[in-house]
């Protein structure tokens, strides 16, 4: 019931307030139109579009929203400020459910403004701080091994690499030497370099070499290394650049050191934050107590219910292990698990008393009210009086009678219910008919499935399983067969424990078979889809429930929504244009949907010509829907229109078109043609 509500609201109801909120507060004069209005309420251009724009991009579908979305987002939009305000009117707002989501969500809105006010605001370090910080962190953080550049030749022989080492000590250009007798055709395409080679590291198209690693790392710049022999081939390592520093530089990690203080910083603020404020109201845990507390004495017996594990001089901060134990009651299983020894239980109540003193003391400096937050608190509030709203007025009202199960099952049974006849052969499949006729003889005289089975492997082509194939519906295809009328026929019309006669199935074998199980058609019971049943019955209760709430309430408020407003019309060459970039996306929906607004915006005799001419050709190239295509382009023959003018250069593709979509004319056979006569 819970995932049903809440998947109802989101999709129905809360579209759009997870992705953005409101200005509740005082606003600037918005003289822009106005999209929806109802009884003590308006939604403008304004406030739509802020909505529309804090969207994230993720969510956002590509190409940019449809004027079809955007209309749904504002009904939704002033949906939910109507539901809100008759959620008010009958008071949910004030039940337990709501008031309880609502402190939930609060909690932790208010716990993040406070901490960032208290905390994060007062980490302001200086260069001086971020660079002793950066010192006495270095080794921790940002060591690094040396690395080297290089330029580098692998040859086949020995002969062929000193000839290049000497070439080079000659004074040749190495890259140049590297080209001639290089056998490694990826560095030749890379002019010979391999860069950042890591001491002690995996050395790119060589591999892995502890000598020639030792090598590159005393060498000099500029020093070339004689050839050597690593995995059957030898190598020519010139060093261009290096770096022997092991501390990677500060410019480089400036930006982590930042990030690596400040959290370090907040945690000792933090640290000192909770310790002042547990003296501050005399926050005490009794450790021994909630290491003893067992959840099941603290929530039936009154006396280890009261027992009081964390103690205040602010009475909302004591906390008992009745409330203890309620509090876990509610955590999933594998939570709960966590605290099931000491050192869980005690860890838990730190956390609690860390947060909870935290909070009350946002609370009493009047973080419930921070203009900040305002917005994130009614959207909380919102949500959660809503929720209850559709629970109340949806979700449990949503009633299925035993009436509507039965007759629901009865009117889907042969749908959805039904078991297809269906039987289990054991096959015989031979070359000939002469050698199915006689295995079929010999079947008929088998004592046993083991005389069967030994015909079949001595006799046939297919031995698997031992002929045994199955279950085969009727209506379905015989398991390596495929599609088989006749088969099919037969083996529906042999009774069970009966042999077939002799025929040739559909791949050219010559078989008989042995029906072994024969099943008729039955249906699942009604208890065993019953579950199913209800649960489709009771969303649809819902969705009727929740389409006439909407009426009632929409009538009641008088309202509004001027959907029209939100229609913009493009100039034909931008739809064009957004119709070619949906297409080069293979998004052929959404290119369709730009050629019907220019026929449906641009009906000027050429435009709409051109945009159903490009809808008959996605119809018949990517979409595969020949109808629709030769609607469109019998369409375009029937231009110029009356009262228009057209430049009909497209009817010959479009007539060309329809011959090819009826078989009148071979697309492959005429281009052909065309190529053999420009021959």
């Amino acid at each position: 019931m819970i995932r049903i509500i809440r998947s109802l609201i989101i999709i129905s109801l809360l579209s759009i307030l997870v992705f953005a909120g409101c200005e509740l507060g005082e606003k600037e004069k918005d003289t822009s139109q106005i999209l929806a209005e109802w009884d003590g309420g308006t939604i403008t251009e304004k406030q739509f579009n802020e909505r529309i724009d804090l969207i994230p991009e993720f969510y956002r579908p590509r190409g940019g929203f449809t004027i079809e979305q955007k209309q749904k987002y504002l009904d939704d939009y002033a949906i939910e400020e109507i539901f809100y305000l008759e959620a008010l009117e009958k008071g949910v707002d004030k039940s337990k459910a709501a008031q309880d989501f609502y402190h939930q969500n609060a909690e932790r809105i208010i716990l993040d403004m406070y901490y960032k006010d208290t905390i994060k605001k007062e980490i302001k370090p200086t260069e001086e701080e971020l660079m002793a910080f950066y010192e006495a962190h270095k080794d921790d953080y940002y060591k690094k091994s040396p690395t080297a550049n290089l330029l580098y030749i692998e040859t086949e022989t020995m002969e062929d690499a000193n000839m290049a080492y000497q070439k080079i000590l000659g004074g040749a250009d190495f890259v140049e030497v590297m080209k001639e007798y290089s056998i490694n055709e990826n560095i030749k395409k890379k002019d010979g370099k391999i860069n950042n080679v890591r001491k002690g590291g995996y050395i790119p198209n060589v591999g892995r070499s502890d000598e020639l690693d030792s090598l590159i790392f005393v060498a000099e710049v500029n020093d070339v290394i004689e050839p050597i022999k690593i995995n059957e081939t030898f190598h020519i390592v010139k060093v261009i650049d290096k770096d022997m520093s092991t501390v990677r530089p500060y410019d480089d990690v400036e930006e982590d050191v930042k990030n690596r203080y400040k959290s370090e910083k907040e945690q000792e603020l933090r640290q000192q934050l909770i310790e002042k404020l547990m003296k501050k109201y005399n926050v005490i845990i009794d450790s021994a107590a909630v290491e003893a507390v067992d959840y099941a004495q603290a929530d039936t017996s009154a006396a280890a219910g009261a027992v009081v594990l964390i103690s205040s001089n602010n009475p909302d901060l004591v906390y008992t292990a009745k409330e203890f134990a309620e509090e876990v009651s509610l955590l999933p299983d594998q939570r709960k698990q966590t605290l099931q020894d000491e050192k869980g239980k005690l860890d838990f109540i730190t956390s609690k008393a860390q947060n909870d003193v935290q909070y009350i003391d946002a609370i009493k400096k009047g973080y419930e009210n921070h203009p900040e937050i305002k917005n994130e608190l009614h959207r909380a509030k919102m949500i959660g009086t809503l929720r209850e709203y559709y629970k109340q007025y949806v979700a449990d009202k949503a009633t299925v009678s035993e009436e509507d199960i039965e007759a629901q099952y009865e009117q889907d049974k042969e749908k959805r219910y039904v078991k297809k006849p269906n039987a289990r052969i054991k096959q015989f499949a031979c070359e000939n008919k002469v050698t199915a006729d006689f295995v079929l003889f010999k079947a008929k005289e088998a004592a046993n499935d083991d005389e069967l089975n030994a015909l079949i492997q001595e006799y046939c082509t297919k031995k698997d399983n031992d002929g045994v194939i199955g279950p085969i519906y009727e209506g379905g295809i015989i398991p390596g067969v495929g599609k088989d009328d006749t088969y099919l026929e037969k083996v529906f019309s042999t009774p069970e424990g009966e042999f077939s006669d002799v025929f040739e199935d559909a791949k050219g074998n010559w078989v008989f078979f042995k029906v072994i199980e024969y099943n008729p058609k039955s249906y699942q019971s009604l208890d065993n889809v019953r579950n199913e049943i209800v649960s489709n019955l009771t969303k649809k209760a819902q969705r009727d429930l929740f389409n006439n709430l909407k009426t009632e309430i929409r009538q009641k408020y008088n309202l509004i929504v001027y959907k029209d407003r939100l229609e913009e019309k493009l100039p034909a060459d931008s739809l064009f244009s957004l119709a070619e970039e949906a297409m080069t996306q293979k998004n052929y929906a959404r290119a369709n949907y730009y050629y019907d607004k220019i026929i449906e915006q641009h009906a000027n005799g050429q435009n709409d010509y051109k945009a159903k001419f490009m809808k008959g050709f996605i119809y018949s190239e990517y979409l595969n829907n020949n109808t629709k295509a030769l609607e469109m382009f019998e369409e375009v023959l029937t231009y110029p229109k009356e009262g228009t003018v057209t430049d009909t250069t497209l009817h010959p593709s479009a007539r060309y078109m329809i011959k090819a979509l009826t078989g009148e004319e071979d697309i492959l056979e005429k281009i052909n043609q065309q190529s053999e006569t420009k021959e």
